[in-house]
């Protein structure tokens, strides 16, 4: 069997917080801007050209 030094444990334990963070972060973010568009009646089209710009 294969042990691991603790700080090889522990960079992988944070990692793992790190994507769940950065995934709920990114879900918190596109429910935000969806309920922005909503608040300004933004059509799909100007949904698109927005995000497009955001990119930029």
């Amino acid at each position: 069997m294969v042990t691991f030094p603790a700080t090889v444990v522990r960079v992988a334990e944070n990692r793992a917080v790190v994507d769940r963070l950065s995934r709920s972060l990114a879900d918190a973010e596109a429910d935000l801007n969806d309920r922005v568009y909503a608040l300004f009646h933004l059509t799909p089209k100007e949904i698109k050209l927005l995000q497009r710009e955001v990119e930029h």
